[in-house]
């Protein structure tokens, strides 16, 4: 029991490691976005090997104040969600266009830049085929005995 805590303390004491993660391909893509007129659209790509559906995009609007070394101090950016609820093929494209209204600009000279990112969305996977005799999990099988 004693090894124990002390084999506990000793990992518990240890720095916490950085893991640095690379980059991955995004397995769904926005593209060509546009924000005119009240509306928001662009293209997303489904660079899975499955369909995926129920894609939920984050749009942000970041103001850029005229001078980024001095912003004011209220920032009108803002954001919100559109879900896009079509199946897309693997490696097909599917364009959504969302009513969007936004903010107001401050009258300072600024502007606001639109970004679109998925931060959702679900894959179709196909059904797990079975394991060939003698390779797969194999459960045994009780006898019967007749009853009396």
């Amino acid at each position: 029991m004693l090894a124990l805590a002390l084999a506990l303390g000793v990992f518990l004491a240890q720095p916490p490691q950085i893991v640095k993660l690379e980059p991955s391909r995004a397995q769904v893509e926005v593209r060509d976005v546009s924000a005119q007129n009240g509306v928001v659209s662009g293209t997303l790509l489904n660079q899975t090997d499955t369909p995926v559906h129920d894609v939920s995009l984050l749009v942000q609007y970041h103001y850029r104040w005229p001078n980024e070394f001095k912003p004011g101090k209220n920032d009108p950016g803002r954001g919100e969600t559109i879900d896009v609820p079509t199946e897309i093929p693997p490696g097909g494209r599917v364009t959504f266009s969302q009513p969007s209204q936004p903010p107001k600009p401050l009258g300072d000279g600024g502007h606001f830049e639109t970004i679109v990112t998925v931060i959702a969305f679900e894959q179709t996977l196909p059904p797990a085929s079975p394991a060939p005799p003698g390779q797969g999990l194999e459960l045994p099988v009780p006898e019967t005995r007749p009853s009396d």
